[in-house]
This record gives C-alpha cells, structure tokens and sequence, in this order.
C-alpha cells in the first residue's frame, strides 16, 4: 500500500521545499494546489487515507479526495487572506456526475453554522452542474467543517440526491 501510495504522489517544486518541511502533494490535489501554489502554501501532511477517500493538510487549509461523489471529486478549504477574513471552499468536478442544485452545510465548533443551496447555472450562483465554490466569513476562532452534496431538483421542487455528502474538509482559523 506504501508503494501505491508514493506512486499517486506529485512532487513540489523546490522552492516549496525551502525550509525542509514540505511532503509531495498527492495526485489527486495536485490540479487544484498547482492553479496557484500560493494560495495553499506547503504540503503539512502526507496524503492520508479517510474512510473511502484521502485528505492532505496544507499551510492554509485541507483537500480531501470524496470519490464517491465523482472519481476526481475534491473538496477543499482554505484561508482567504487573515484568519478573521474567513475562507474559500470549493468543489469539483464532480464527473460523470452532473447536477441541477448543491448544498452544502457548514458548522463551527459543532454546531449549524448555515446551509446554502446554490442552482447550477444560474449567474453569480457561485456553482455549475460539476463544480463550485463559496466563501464562508469568519464566525469566530475554532473549527470549521464543510460538506457539500450535489442534487436533482424536479419541477415541484423536491430534491433527489444520489451520491449523498461528500467527506468533510475542516478548517481551523
């Protein structure tokens, strides 16, 4: 398993490894980390198995790899500029699955921070069929928890989600 597992590693440009404590970012994180390595900072972690997927820790925030929500489905979360700023989740792609709404649910400290639904396609929703994205403002110093789930409305508005949540992504700040 070792060995699969370092096979399905990315490595880190070196100057990410600058002050030695930087680990290969795993291949499932590495499209979103590689978008802009800036905005995630150093790999803090190994990529670890979490129940069916993986999750890897970053300077600024947490991927987590939910296969069953799609096969390259990852939701991650990480700090938008202060810790009292808040943070950035997104999701996706959510292939070969697509979806007409999302939900996700957000808690802080254990307890309903908010649930938003979002319609893909509609402008400035802030999600399509496969992907999206929110911005979740700061609630106060702890621990955040966010899972998203991709549903099909039908025309009298009732929901069917087949896939079910995706593994949750944490964040403290």
């Amino acid at each position: 398993m070792a060995a699969a597992l370092l096979s399905a590693l990315v490595a880190v440009p070196q100057s990410a490894h600058a002050a030695g404590t930087c680990y290969p970012v795993s291949s499932h994180f590495a499209g979103e980390y590689y978008a802009n390595p800036a905005n995630w900072g150093c790999a803090t972690s190994p990529e670890y198995r979490y129940l069916n997927g993986s999750f890897q820790e970053f300077t600024k925030g947490e991927m987590v790899w939910s296969p069953s929500q799609g096969t390259n489905m990852v939701v991650s979360a990480r700090r938008y500029g202060t810790p009292q700023q808040g943070f950035l989740f997104h999701w996706g792609p959510s292939d070969p699955y697509n979806y007409d709404a999302w939900l996700t649910r957000v808690t802080y400290n254990g307890n309903l921070l908010f649930q938003k639904e979002c319609t893909a396609g509609v402008w400035g929703s802030g999600c399509g069929r496969t992907i999206g994205g929110l911005y979740v403002p700061y609630a106060g110093k702890g621990h955040y928890r966010i899972i998203t789930e991709g549903c099909d409305v039908s025309w009298t508005g009732s929901h069917t989600c087949r896939q079910g949540w995706t593994i949750p992504v944490d964040i403290f700040l």
